[in-house]
């Protein structure tokens, strides 16, 4: 994944660092938001946040939000009730 990310420009200026491992550091001066945490989590399992911590802090929950949907206690899937969002549509109507 990391020669596909560095061939692409993401945002504005970015900074690419190599990593020993073949992974790579991508550094961007963005807006922590909906579109960017959607975004970072649409990578999966290729991508790791590394900072800033609250921006950690957010994809650890958002991700143990969606393993305890496939665990004891998560919602159940073959519900004809769809899973509660974590936030109300009118947020997005009103953004």
């Amino acid at each position: 994944m990391a020669p596909l990310v560095k061939e692409r420009t993401w945002h504005g200026p970015q900074q690419f660092k190599d990593a020993a491992d073949g992974a790579v550091v991508m550094t961007l001066d963005v807006t922590d938001d909906y579109a960017l945490r959607n975004w970072i989590l649409g990578f999966g399992r290729f991508v790791k946040v590394l900072a800033p911590p609250q921006l950690v802090k957010s994809m650890e929950e958002e991700l143990e939000a969606a393993r305890q949907q496939y665990g004891a206690g998560g919602v159940a899937v073959d519900s004809d009730v769809q899973p509660p969002l974590p936030f109300p549509l009118t947020s997005l109507a009103n953004a």
